[in-house]
């Protein structure tokens, strides 16, 4: 990487730095047909939203949260001097200065958020708003100039069937994110019964992202437990201080018509236990498609991504997490995060004894063996009791702290889910069954058409959707997410992944920056069959027309003959449809991929391409075999040309990424080739 990239990349992750704590995911089409009954709305959103303030004797209402860029620049300018010295020395290999610069400034800005040993906050904090009156989008437009708001993109587009009541019937909620989970439940409650009471409505709709999510999640298990009643309701209302009618009367499932959670963090966050323990090692691919995605750039970066090698910002985090854990190390959410498999690990290498015996640690025990190892369980009560609760997850990425499982970026599918989920870059192998504990019904289909998710062992697999490379958080950058979430919001009635053919269950990411998007013609999104003819290919920018360079496939049966699709031209947000000569096999579970490369009008990268993946659902499947549960994702696509070498060139061209360049050349070669002699 040339010095000057280099030196602007770590300014750029400085910044970054300094305006996050790491965990703010708040920073986390087809319109329902109209209803008769209107509900009010709250958002419950990601972590770290509540803007706080600490009561001081000089200063009633000390801003605490949240940090905007007037802050992170301010900081930025007085301590020029020695950002610069830092940001000198980390791009001639010590980043040890600028990591202790930015963890000062972070104790400086977040110090008084932190938790002590005992499990107590070292100063007292509050919400700026939780009455209803209050954090409704009304009165925080009339009185706060719009701040407090809870995601604001996605707003406007969710409340349109409201109508005029849009801004007075939605509430933004607002908790102590720092606290456990069962108390964050509590204070939703609360303000569902107070939304109920202001609007003077028997029911309201929750829209829940990440953090919100598993607080959402763990308020609808609250209410089944209170349903339920006997020994486990006992319990729960001791953990929460209160007695069991009052239990019973604040989780009132009665109270929630739809409840919507996207990216929810219902299993917790293998980020928190990346961070509790340092073992965060930065996916610096992932995080600019984070970006890239954020940005809806109407382009495709991957080259320049693939190109780089950005490795050295994982260098400061030695130094840096020390600061990071002196903020957050002892919040309650944090441990409620950690997921169940690891959360023993983590008490035994990161808490001290001191901390192990704090009301932290014990409601946090109480949240993973009484909630969290149920939620399956609990969640299917929530529905039996009347709540429509639906579930839009990501998947297909790795974390942007490099944890090698399949997720939005942030959370797992798994974590989300609840799914049985094959490695990252692997799918279950050809004939694979689903295992069906959730939902027996033989005429389902819970498997994803990479066949690398099980969603028939979800927390509720009628009703959970997945999109592959959806981002954490990113529900207004992706079109076809937004038109889910709205039609979910909207409904009356309970609606399933079988009821609407525009909403699979499972999708690929709509957003722009993706450029191009494939499905076959007659079959669910994701599947090919017989009953195919054509491959249809949507340009998704906004803007720019497309031309077809060559669509590829590695199945024998299969070919896409160069006069059909070669030249073809795309306008933007258009389709074209490319017919194939042969007939799909007559084998059912098994995955064929299919490369579609394009020029892109107006792109940093014009020429491109994208892989699409298929199971093929046509007959009688391969005998599973248990004792190799896995194949390799990519394993029966067509070896590339130019990257079988294991020789110091081949090497070389894999770490650069020329290998695949040099690959999508080779075949939009080819495919004039063809176009030429009319194959």
């Amino acid at each position: 990487m040339k010095p000057l990239h280099r030196l602007l990349t770590i300014l750029l992750c400085v910044v970054i730095g300094l305006t996050s704590v790491l965990f703010i995911s708040n920073a986390d089409g087809v319109t329902a047909a109209p209803q008769d009954q209107k509900y009010p709305i709250i958002i419950v959103p990601g972590y770290s939203s509540a803007s706080m303030y600490e009561v001081t004797p000089e200063n009633p209402q000390k801003h605490i949260w949240r940090i905007d860029f007037s802050d992170v620049a301010g900081r930025i300018v007085n301590n020029a001097s020695d950002v610069g010295i830092g940001l000198l020395r980390w791009a001639a290999g010590n980043p040890q200065v600028i990591s202790e610069r930015v963890g000062q400034e972070l104790i400086d800005m977040c110090g008084d958020m932190a938790y002590d040993e005992d499990g107590k906050p070292i100063a007292e904090l509050h919400c700026y708003h939780t009455a209803a009156a209050e954090v409704n989008t009304a009165y925080l437009n009339a009185n706060e100039d719009g701040k407090y708001r809870h995601e604001i993109e996605i707003l406007p587009y969710v409340t349109q069937d409201l109508g005029d009541k849009a801004e007075e019937w939605t509430f933004n909620y607002n908790t102590d994110f720092r606290q456990n989970i069962i108390f964050c439940a509590k204070d939703l409650a609360v303000l569902i019964k107070d939304v109920r009471q202001y609007t003077e409505q028997e029911q309201v709709n929750l829209i829940a992202v990440s953090h919100g999510g598993q607080i959402t999640a763990t308020y609808l298990s609250c209410c089944a437990i209170a349903a339920k009643g006997g020994a486990q309701a006992k319990e729960l209302a001791a953990h929460l201080g209160i007695s069991v009618q009052e239990l019973n009367e604040l989780f009132d499932a009665g109270d929630v018509h739809n409840a919507v959670m996207t990216v929810p963090a219902i299993g917790g966050a293998l980020l928190a236990y990346d961070v509790l323990t340092n073992r965060i090692v930065f996916d610096e691919e992932t995080l600019l498609y984070f970006v890239e995605y954020g940005m809806t750039l109407d382009t495709d970066y991957n080259w320049l991504f693939k190109a780089q090698q950005l490795g050295f910002l994982d260098e400061m985090l030695g130094y840096f997490q020390p600061y990071l854990i002196q903020v957050l190390g002892h919040w309650g959410s944090m441990w409620d995060f950690v997921p169940l498999d690891s959360y023993e690990t983590v008490k035994r290498e990161v808490a001290s004894e001191r901390f192990l015996q704090s009301d932290v640690i014990a409601q946090s025990d109480y949240f993973h063996y009484n909630i969290m190892n149920r939620m399956a369980e609990n969640l299917q009560k929530a529905v039996d009791l009347g709540i429509n609760v639906y579930i839009v997850s990501g998947s297909g990425l790795p974390s942007i702290v490099g944890t090698q499982e399949s997720s939005d970026a942030i959370i797992s599918v798994n974590a989300s889910t609840g799914a049985t989920v094959a490695p990252l870059n692997s799918r279950f192998s050809n004939g694979y069954q689903t295992k069906n504990t959730q939902c027996a019904d033989p005429t389902h289909n819970h498997l994803s058409p990479a066949m690398d998710i099980d969603l028939s062992t979800g927390y509720l697999p009628e009703t959970t959707w997945v999109v592959n490379r959806y981002f954490h958080g990113m529900m207004y950058k992706d079109d076809y997410v937004r038109d889910l979430l709205k039609t979910l919001v909207e409904s009356d009635e309970k609606i399933t992944v079988h009821d609407k053919k525009e909403f699979p269950q499972f999708h690929e990411a709509m957003n722009v920056s993706e450029s191009v998007y494939a499905e076959f013609d007659v079959s669910t999104t994701g599947f090919v069959s017989a009953e195919d003819s054509a491959l249809v290919i949507k340009n998704l920018s906004k803007d720019s027309r497309m031309i077809l360079l060559s669509v590829t496939t590695d199945n024998p049966n299969l070919r896409f003959s160069a006069k059909q699709s070669v030249g073809k031209t795309i306008a933007p947000q258009d389709s074209v449809s490319v017919k194939f000569t042969g007939t799909v096999q007559p084998k059912s579970l098994e995955t064929t991929h299919v490369t579609v490369s394009y020029f892109l009008l107006a792109s940093v990268t014009p020429v491109n391409e994208k892989t699409f993946t298929f199971t093929v659902m046509n007959g009688e499947t391969d005998l599973y075999d248990p004792a190799e549960p896995y194949t390799a994702a990519d394993a029966s696509q067509p070896q590339n040309p130019v990257d079988s070498s294991d020789s110091m060139l081949g090497q070389l061209l894999k770490k650069t990424n020329l290998s695949a360049v040099l690959s999508l050349f080779f075949r939009i070669f080819d495919g004039y080739l063809g176009l030429i002699f009319n194959r």
